[in-house]
């Protein structure tokens, strides 16, 4: 693919912007999403895993602000795509090329070893853990994002603009 394949697209009420493939898989909702289910703090250690072109970290960092931030991707061109977006949005982050199914001796040659993050990303399943914690599981309320007219609700605007963070417990 070359520059002609991409397309440079707001996110977070334009609080980002993201150069991405023209087609094929490109970041949206799930990835403003993900940023906002996930609790960091200045001077975290943050990683993405299948961080595509870096929608989701590079939110998280957009909203919390100084991160340590790691990206990893296994798509050499994705993976450039998101050294190139940290660079437009004025963001530092380390981009890796690793596939996340590798062996630890893999992660560990790339100064990703154990134990060695705050924060953990990956666009799969909206789960908030904590490692070694002792809270009882909460399940909690889904988020309509749509109200009947199809347009964004308040809530889901305001997580989608970067300015809210998804709710930490059932109200």
């Amino acid at each position: 693919m070359n520059d002609c394949d991409t397309t440079e697209d707001a996110f977070l009420g334009g609080q980002l912007r993201l150069r991405q493939p023209g087609s094929g898989h490109r970041a949206g909702h799930d990835a403003a999403l993900l940023a906002a289910a996930t609790l960091a703090r200045k001077g975290d250690r943050a990683v993405e895993f299948g961080a595509g072109v870096g929608a989701a970290g590079l939110s998280l960092a957009r909203r919390v602000g100084s991160l340590e931030l790691i990206l990893v991707e296994i798509d050499p061109y994705l993976a450039q795509l998101a050294r190139e977006n940290a660079a437009l949005n004025a963001m530092s982050a380390q981009v890796v090329v690793l596939d996340v199914t590798a062996p630890a001796s893999a992660f560990a040659a790339a100064g990703l070893k154990p134990d060695s993050f705050d924060v953990v990303l990956m666009n799969r399943v909206l789960i908030r853990a904590v490692k070694g914690g002792k809270a009882p599981t909460q399940v909690i309320r889904g988020l309509v994002l749509n109200d009947r007219s199809g347009v964004p609700n308040k809530q889901a605007a305001e997580i989608l603009a970067g300015r809210e963070v998804l709710p930490l417990a059932r109200s």
